[in-house]
């Protein structure tokens, strides 16, 4: 019977109904303390009379006891919190020391820019945690052929076929296509595939304002100048993105300088040679034309571009960057033989739990970063993996990748209260709110909790504040 219960749950999960158990919290050999702790920790999370449906887990660290159980085996929707389980399969395949590379070829007079899916060629944050300039690796590529001689390039080839279309997952809403968070992923990619552009007032009144774009480009991105300098607030100015190409229409008044943000391009792999060569021609190399790879052949190696992957995990769980972990998914279902789908990915990351000795029953990775609705977890494989992780060779890097209460990335402005002492991941998509998190407590015991509320109506917001209230509630019951 147990068994068909979880098929069942497991059919309506994918098929985008929800099913949810009416009964309360369960646990596992209770103590008078974990009993108490269910008590509080059933009023907290359900505390708000709304449609909401809440699953959680807590389990101690050290022996893996369940202390509070609520709805666990139910697949939920896990917005960002799916890429825990992306990156964790993705470092327990690749390793710590992994990195992800992008060649310079030289074949006579042509250059050929090769892609192997590193997401994080030219990001901004990482070259500023690292204390380089988001363009080191392209000058490095241009000095690479100034040294070898060339001052003329017929033609620059790119090869972004390493992570071939589709570039967006089919379940993504139309709508966020326009924004940087639904960037499209590809074997070429650059600063997150967006553009940075900065509008600011030109030396005369009634003219276009002056539109500062990064990375520098040539024919990638078409920019159209609606723009009007003014010495008042005016009606303020916007950018807006066609949704199938790399146009973009910057439109009102410009008193002010005015950072946009980032803004995806359409074709990554044009997009990134495209930049490549406004560099060279910057640099007096010119180049015949560009254009993707038609034929076969590599010749020889000029420059490699690496990043490593410590900091593309610190990307996708600490900033909860989404080209990453897409990236991360279809790099992984390849690797492993499954193909460099979403579809290859899940594949692979089911292959990783059940290694781990996690049910992966009601699972459906349906891309990497969460952003599908179509996603489904529950907190017992989260939970499960947490744990798993603690113990795994590359445990450090794992946890160091992760975002810290009060301290950085998705946390930084939750649990200030806790002193470091909280590291995990959020996650949020429209009426969804995700938590998975390491607590410790002062007596030297640690903690996993994992809350999804999913069906919330409204904002997310106060659903945030039982998710912290309840971590914190663990910390004070249980020690």
């Amino acid at each position: 019977m147990r068994h068909a219960t979880a098929i069942l749950v497991l059919l309506l999960g994918l098929s985008g109904c929800s099913y949810f158990w009416g009964g309360p919290s369960s646990l596992a050999e209770p103590s008078v303390r974990s009993l108490a702790l269910a008590e509080e920790l059933d009023e907290i999370l359900t505390r708000h009379d709304t449609n909401a449906i809440v699953a959680a887990r807590v389990v101690r660290v050290g022996d893996g006891a369940e202390l509070y159980a609520r709805n666990a085996d139910v697949p939920m929707i896990p917005a960002s919190n799916m890429k825990l389980l992306v990156s964790a399969a993705a470092l327990d395949h690749f390793g710590a020391d992994h990195t992800f590379d992008t060649h310079l070829y030289r074949s006579g007079d042509d250059l050929i820019l090769v892609g192997t899916g590193d997401p994080a060629l030219g990001d901004p944050t990482i070259a500023r945690w690292n204390g380089v300039d988001h363009l080191h690796a392209v000058h490095d590529f241009v000095d690479s052929v100034k040294e070898a001689g060339m001052t003329e390039v017929a033609t620059l080839f790119y090869d972004d076929t390493a992570l071939p279309e589709p570039r967006v997952a089919a379940s993504w809403d139309t709508e966020d296509l326009v924004y940087w968070y639904a960037a499209p992923v590809s074997g070429l990619n650059f600063n997150d595939n967006c553009i940075d552009v900065t509008a600011r007032p030109a030396d005369t009144n009634d003219t276009p304002a002056v539109l500062d774009v990064v990375p520098p480009t040539t024919d990638a991105v078409h920019i159209v100048n609606l723009t009007t300098t003014t010495n008042t607030s005016g009606v303020g100015v916007s950018i807006e993105k066609t949704q199938n190409a790399s146009v973009y229409a910057v439109v009102g008044d410009v008193h002010e300088a005015r950072d946009f943000k980032s803004r995806p391009v359409s074709d990554p792999g044009y997009f990134t040679a495209d930049v490549l060569r406004t560099m060279f021609e910057d640099a007096g190399v010119t180049v015949g034309e560009v254009r993707s790879l038609d034929r076969e052949g590599s010749g020889v190696i000029l420059a490699t571009a690496s990043s490593a992957m410590p900091d593309v995990l610190r990307r996708v769980n600490n900033n909860s960057q989404n080209l990453f972990a897409e990236a991360l998914s279809k790099l992984l279902g390849d690797a492993t033989g499954h193909g460099p789908t979403w579809e290859g990915s899940h594949a692979a990351i089911v292959a990783f739990l059940e290694d781990a000795g996690i049910d992966s029953t009601g699972f459906a990775a349906i891309d990497g970063s969460g952003l599908s609705r179509n996603n489904r977890v529950t907190v017992r494989q989260l939970s499960e993996l947490m744990r798993h992780m603690v113990d795994h060779p590359d445990a450090d890097t794992f946890s160091d990748s992760l975002s810290i209460g009060g301290g950085r990335g998705t946390l930084a402005r939750r649990f200030s209260e806790t002193d470091d002492t909280i590291r995990g991941k959020t996650g949020f998509i429209g009426g969804v709110r995700a938590l998975t998190v390491y607590a410790d407590a002062d007596n030297g015991e640690s903690y996993i909790v994992s809350i999804l509320y999913n069906q919330i109506s409204g904002s997310v917001r106060p659903f945030e504040k039982l998710q912290d209230e309840a971590v914190l509630t663990v910390l004070e019951k249980m020690p």
